[in-house]
C-alpha cells in the first residue's frame, strides 16, 4: 500500500477554464432548471456515495412515500441531500449566497447530519478530532490519502480558499473550490458533496447551471480524484468537473434570451421549452 500526505498549499496546481464557452442565463431560469431536475441531482450524487436509492425511489421520496428494502442511513441520506439543495437554491434565489466558509458549513451540516460527528464544523475546530489527524481517504489500487491535521487545515484553508476567491472567472473559482476542498478534506465526512453544493452554488449565482455527474461518469470520476489526491494536481479533479459541465453547452446553443422576470408555475409552463430545459440532461 502506498500512503500520499496532502500537499502544502504552494506545491498545489490549480486550473484554468476561462478557455469555456459557456454562455450564463439569468439566474431565474438556472434555478427553474435545477429544480425541475432536482431528483436527478440527488440521485447521482447519492450514487456517488454508494447509495442503492433508484431514481423513481427518489421521486417517491421526495413525494413522502418511503420505499422498502432500504437501510435507514440511505433514506436519511437522500433527504439530507435534498435538504442541503432547497437550502441552497433558497439562498441562491434571494442573492444571499456568499462563496465563503461560514456557507460551506452549513451545507455540510445539513448534508452529514445524522452521518458525521461534528457536521458542520471543520475539522480543525471538532472535538472530536482530538487527535488532530487528517482524515484518510481509500484510493484506486489499494491506496491511502491523508488530508492535512489541525495545524495544516488552519494554516492551509483559510490562504487557499482566499486564492480561488480572488480568480476572476466564476467558472474557474467553482471548479477550483470543489477540487480544493475535496482535496484538504476541511470535514469529518461529506467532503465531496460538500464541495460540489458549494461549487453548484457558486455557478448557479453567476447563471452556470449545477454539475451533475452521471452514473456512467463514476470510473472518470475515480480516476480524476485518484490522480489529484495522488499529484496534488488540483485541475486534474477541476477538469473533469469542467468536461462534464460543458455537455450543458452545446457548441451550438443560441444566443441568450432577454431576462424572462420573476416565475410562478404558470409563467414558466408557458415559456418555450428551450428557454428554460436547454442543457438538462443528466442521464
Amino acid at each position: 500500500m502506498t500512503e500520499y500526505q496532502a500537499l502544502p498549499p504552494e506545491e498545489l496546481k490549480l486550473g484554468s477554464f476561462t478557455h469555456l464557452d459557456w454562455r450564463p442565463s439569468p439566474v431565474k431560469r438556472i434555478i427553474y432548471r435545477y429544480e425541475k431536475a432536482r431528483p436527478k441531482y440527488l440521485f447521482s450524487t447519492a450514487f456517488l456515495e454508494g447509495n442503492t436509492y433508484t431514481l423513481p425511489e427518489v421521486h417517491s421520496l421526495l413525494d413522502d412515500q418511503v420505499p422498502e428494502g432500504h437501510n435507514p442511513s440511505e433514506t436519511n441520506q437522500i433527504l439530507n441531500l435534498n435538504a442541503a439543495s432547497v437550502w441552497l437554491v433558497e439562498q441562491i434565489g434571494q442573492g444571499k449566497f456568499q462563496p465563503d466558509l461560514t456557507t460551506s458549513n452549513k451545507l455540510n451540516y445539513l448534508i452529514a447530519q445524522n452521518e458525521a460527528l461534528d457536521a458542520g464544523i471543520p475539522r480543525d475546530k471538532s472535538s472530536v478530532n482530538r487527535n488532530g489527524k487528517g482524515a484518510t481517504v481509500s484510493l484506486l489500487g489499494n491506496h491511502l490519502f491523508t488530508g492535512y491535521n489541525k495545524q495544516q487545515l488552519k494554516d492551509s484553508v483559510p490562504p487557499m480558499l482566499q486564492k480561488i476567491a480572488n480568480l476572476n472567472d466564476p467558472v474557474t473559482r467553482a471548479l477550483n473550490w470543489a477540487a480544493f476542498a475535496t482535496y484538504a478534506q476541511i470535514y469529518m465526512d461529506g467532503n465531496k458533496r460538500t464541495a460540489r453544493y458549494m461549487m453548484d452554488g457558486i455557478l448557479m449565482s453567476h447563471g452556470y447551471d449545477a454539475i451533475s455527474i452521471r452514473t456512467t461518469d463514476r470510473n472518470d470520476y475515480n480516476q480524476a480524484l485518484h490522480e489529484m489526491y495522488t499529484t496534488g494536481n488540483l485541475a486534474a479533479y477541476a477538469s473533469f468537473l469542467a468536461k462534464i459541465g460543458s455537455r450543458s453547452y452545446p457548441l451550438d446553443s443560441s444566443p441568450l434570451q432577454p431576462e424572462i422576470g420573476e416565475l410562478t408555475p404558470e409563467s414558466a409552463y408557458s415559456l418555450d421549452e428551450n428557454e428554460l430545459d436547454n442543457g438538462i440532461d443528466l442521464m
